[in-house]
């Protein structure tokens, strides 16, 4: 979320998140789970939702190839 907010008026930079899950879970809520304070849906956000300006591609990064500019 910094860096989408640092980048935001650079239009020539593009960010793309390569992530295995398309959610965040907040893990500092757990606790609250735990004792029946917090549901898990409240502390589940989508990651599309959280970085509208970044490309979210979920699955695996198995190389890089910076050469290339490609993964």
């Amino acid at each position: 979320m910094h860096l989408e907010k640092l980048l935001a008026r650079e239009r020539a930079v593009e960010i793309c998140l390569v992530s295995r899950d398309n959610f965040f879970l907040s893990l500092l809520c757990f606790t609250k789970i735990a004792a029946s304070d917090l549901e898990v849906t409240n502390i589940v956000n989508p990651l599309r939702k959280l970085l509208p300006k970044v490309e979210v591609l979920v699955g695996d990064v198995n190389e890089i190839d910076l050469l290339n500019k490609r993964s």
